[in-house]
C-alpha cells in the first residue's frame, strides 16, 4: 500500500523531485550528437593525417 508521500506502515518519506533529466530533456541526445562528432571527427583528422 503505497500513498504519495509515505510508505504506509514505515515512515520513510519518498523524494518527490523531478529527475534532473526530466527537468533537461534534450541534455541527452544533445550529449550523444557531440560525442559522435567529436569521435567523426578524431576519426577524420587521424585518417587525413595518415593519408599525408
Amino acid at each position: 500500500m503505497f500513498t504519495r508521500t509515505h510508505l504506509v506502515g514505515l515512515d520513510v518519506p519518498l523524494n518527490n523531485e523531478k529527475p534532473f533529466y526530466t527537468k533537461n530533456p534534450l541534455i541527452i541526445p544533445v550529449l550523444s550528437s557531440a560525442f559522435g562528432l567529436w569521435i567523426f571527427g578524431i576519426k577524420y583528422f587521424i585518417v587525413d593525417e595518415e593519408k599525408i
